[in-house]
């Protein structure tokens, strides 16, 4: 036979790894080959063509549909090939698109046959090696998924599809968030669900600004967190891709280079390289710009963005083998972390079904997903979702509360985590508090059938507590102990669990105490405004619930140690209210920090606390709809230079 067959990557010891991946039908996990070999012609006097290439009996070579690529291979030379997902265009602009990854129908597999068939001046010959198959496990797997539920809302998830082009990314992920729409799964917020390409922006895409967590423990070997991005699907506008060369012009400033990750992060986990690309600018932490710096399984890593080159907001996951040595100032090629080889990435206590099997969000019953176990995505897409159990869809799941919204100026990273029940809430919270983010402020509503809470976050290390107390005597005595250990009450909000109404409260370290005073109405704040100014003391949050028809109900105060002169304002509607509210702020030297409202009538009825600012920055105001409008506007404001500082559902 004139042809030997050398299969090289992945190869791990003496067998090479395959990918386990989740079911593209429910209940029938798959598993996918890719493999870089190459073929020599060992004979000395003539030339061979290639007529076939199977891999377990499936023929895997579309790669020759390029017309670049020829099937001759000439005499006493080799070629190398990989079984991967590509495309190019033919001599008419038309684009080919293939995908020679084989598909198994079984979740494991020891080994399987690759077949060459060549022919030279005689018949067809045929070699046909057996490729001994190792699961794959990586170093520091399985992975947590990088994307977490506490970021999305009612009836939306991440999904992908493993599905990746190019050899060397073919087990790559590129993740998208998509929700309910009322009619299809649309990865656009509601409101923008029908707009044409041309008139998106990337704020419009439900993916864009949700923060990424680490997959592993490792340490950093590149970062770029400072190359602009895109904004709007016009690339006329803002032309990036040079038109001859197809070369990114828009460069990172710190390292002059255009890179096709745009802002990413390589973090070496054992001997992997593990990639996530595609993110915000600026949204790194800077102790994570550090080369060696280290980095913890679940930690905050940055918010996804629309930055390199990319069709639209999602972020990329990759991982390759890590090379010997690693640079430390080698920029152009990312301190050669994108160097090594291919390899399958795998994830445990993730969720996953097929978007197909789930015609609405009713059609996707807890029953029907898979969870992860060492497995990559399906191959069809899929929603992801990390967590103890799967989403709970249901077409009767609403996003209609109103939510209104206080921005000031501020460069700081901010997140803000929503979820049904307190309980999940406190679980998100000590995660985020765990990863140096502090809970600024706190607004519970009821939505879906229980109460719901959203959190504001910033990330500053701060000593940090969340109570839960009731009944209210209980709370105020609780808070006198925890402000004489040196706490800060900063904000507070209640629920209603059956009979019992528990009060929470939100306290950092910090000298200026805080007081919680209670009266029957908002009205009534003005005048323990008045008395609480005789100890030293101002109003800096409030909170209001159970409302009785025309009226807001108990109003809670803060009050802490400040010689700020607080303004309470209180106004019949809302066009009312922020017009007191601004021109008490024109000048800069005051602000609105904290706003109450409640139905009355003819109009609902609106208070707001307006505090001295000596940073003189200014403020944005706002109400933004339902929570899928606010997370995009928030997205908006920040891309402005404003940070969530409160927030208000009504």
């Amino acid at each position: 036979m004139p042809i030997e067959i050398t299969v090289s990557e992945p190869q791990e010891g003496s067998k090479f790894t395959y990918q386990r991946s989740g079911p593209s039908e429910v209940g029938k996990p798959q598993a996918r080959l890719s493999f870089r070999y190459k073929i020599t012609n060992k004979s000395t006097t003539e030339d061979v063509s290639i007529t076939s290439i199977k891999l377990g009996g499936v023929a895997i070579d579309g790669f020759f549909k390029d017309p670049a690529s020829s099937r001759k291979i000439a005499k006493n030379s080799s070629r190398t090939f990989q079984n991967a997902a590509g495309g190019t265009k033919d001599s008419a602009g038309k684009d080919i698109w293939w995908n020679d990854v084989v598909r198994l129908d079984k979740n494991t597999a020891t080994s399987v046959d690759l077949s060459v068939t060549v022919k030279g001046s005689g018949a067809e010959e045929t070699k046909t090696i057996t490729i001994q198959l190792a699961e794959h496990t990586n170093d520091k797997g399985p992975f947590a998924f990088p994307g977490r539920v506490d970021f999305l809302g009612p009836n939306e998830s991440f999904w992908t599809t493993n599905n990746h082009g190019s050899g060397h990314q073919v087990f790559a992920l590129d993740v998208c968030a998509t929700g309910w729409s009322g009619s299809s799964w649309n990865e656009l917020h509601p409101a923008q669900a029908s707009l044409p390409e041309a008139k998106q922006r990337r704020e419009d895409y439900r993916i864009y600004g949700m923060p990424l967590f680490a997959m592993a423990d490792g340490t950093v070997g590149f970062a770029v967190n400072d190359q602009p991005e895109w904004k709007t699907f016009d690339r006329v506008t803002e032309p990036q891709v040079d038109p001859v060369t197809k070369a990114l012009t828009v460069v990172s400033p710190t390292f002059g280079i255009g890179y096709g990750s745009g802002n990413h992060l390589w973090v070496i986990s054992g001997n992997e390289t593990l990639q996530y690309a595609h993110l915000q600018k600026g949204s790194i932490p800077k102790e994570l710009l550090t080369v060696g710096a280290q980095v913890k399984r679940g930690q905050y890593l940055g918010k996804v963005g629309w930055s390199g080159t990319t069709s639209r907001p999602h972020f990329h996951i990759a991982v390759k083998t890590k090379k010997p040595t690693t640079p430390t100032n080698d920029a152009a090629n990312s301190n050669e972390c994108d160097s090594g080889t291919f390899r399958p990435m795998s994830f445990s206590g993730t969720w996953t079904l097929p978007i197909k099997d789930a015609a609405d969000p009713d059609g996707a019953p807890a029953a029907e997903w898979t969870k992860l176990a060492n497995q990559s995505a399906p191959y069809e897409g899929s929603f992801m979702a990390h967590g103890d159990k799967p989403p709970a869809f249901a077409k009767s799941l609403t996003d209609k509360t109103p939510h209104v919204g206080i921005w000031h100026a501020s460069n700081e990273i901010d997140l803000k985590v929503v979820r049904r029940g307190f309980a999940a809430f406190v679980k998100a919270y000590e995660q985020m508090h765990a990863d140096k983010f502090t809970l600024i402020a706190l607004e519970s509503f009821v939505e879906n059938g229980g109460p719901t809470f959203l959190g504001v976050f910033r990330r500053k290390q701060s000593a940090q507590f969340l109570s839960q107390v009731a009944p209210w005597e209980q709370f105020v005595a609780d808070a006198a102990t925890r402000v004489k250990a040196g706490m800060e009450l900063r904000d507070v909000t209640s629920f209603l669990d059956g009979k019992t109404r528990w009060f929470v409260g939100v306290y950092v370290a910090g000298p200026n105490g805080g007081v919680p005073v209670r009266v029957d109405s908002v009205d009534l704040l003005n005048g323990a405004i008045t008395t609480q100014r005789k100890s030293g003391r101002e109003l800096i949050a409030m909170h209001t619930y159970a409302p009785a028809a025309g009226k807001s109900g108990p109003a809670i105060g803060v009050f802490a140690t400040s010689a700020d002169q607080t303004r309470l304002v209180v106004e019949n509607n809302w066009d009312a209210f922020f017009k007191a509210a601004m021109a008490l702020c024109t000048d800069n030297k005051r602000r609105l920090t904290d706003i109450v409202s409640w139905a009355s009538s003819p109009s609902r009825q609106f208070a707001g606390i307006v505090r001295p600012d000596a940073t003189k920055t200014g403020q944005l105001i706002g109400g933004h709809g339902t929570y899928s409008d606010f997370q995009r506007w928030s997205e908006i404001h920040a891309a402005g230079g404003w940070r969530l500082a409160q927030v208000h559902t009504q």
